[in-house]
């Protein structure tokens, strides 16, 4: 929709983005409410899908903020909404404008964030592999480490601690294998 500030003037000026008018004879155009946006000349406010967000405020460009995407890493799964939420710990998303849900890292590998930093989340890299002798299954915040006696195992996609086989021991925590008895 349209609006016109100053008397005397050939023709009228088309609301911006986040703003509107809806109604004639306007000298102003109204902002969009938070969670709500609006692109060039609509006469109405629109909420915000699933995936995106809006403050209803002045951005860092000057600009009136429109829906935006939520960034790589963050989600946000409802409409309306005035900002996106980070993905958990042991999750990511490496797409923008997403509704969720974060993407689980593949076992054995873990981020440790939880929810805090949405830079640690941005995509499979992001998930870290554990180091020898301790796993994680899909999914995990921290990789756990098997107590003295066991080793660590996969068992399809999945790992797990084992208990070291008869005739074989393992003195120190973190191992992958067994040592065999001395004689």
């Amino acid at each position: 929709s349209r609006y016109q500030g100053q008397a005397g003037q050939p023709s009228c000026s088309s609301c911006e983005e986040g703003r509107f008018s809806d109604a004639s004879k306007q000298a102003t155009c109204k902002v969009c409410p938070e969670g709500w946006g609006s692109n060039v000349g609509e006469s109405k406010c629109t909420q915000c899908a699933a995936g995106f967000f809006s403050r209803g405020v002045v951005d860092d460009d000057g600009g009136w903020i429109k829906c935006k995407p939520c960034t790589v890493g963050s989600y946000n799964s409802e409409e309306g909404q005035t900002s996106c939420k980070v993905c958990p710990s042991g999750t990511f998303l490496n797409v923008t404008g997403s509704p969720g849900p974060c993407l689980k890292c593949p076992p054995n590998t873990f981020i440790a964030d939880d929810g805090q930093e949405w830079d640690k989340h941005r995509g499979l890299l992001d998930c870290l592999r554990c180091k020898n002798g301790t796993f994680s299954n899909a999914g995990s915040q921290y990789c756990d480490s098997c107590p003295a006696g066991y080793r660590t195992v996969q068992r399809e996609a999945s790992y797990h601690c084992a208990g070291c086989e008869p005739g074989t021991f393992q003195e120190a925590r973190e191992s992958e294998v067994c040592q065999v008895c001395p004689a």
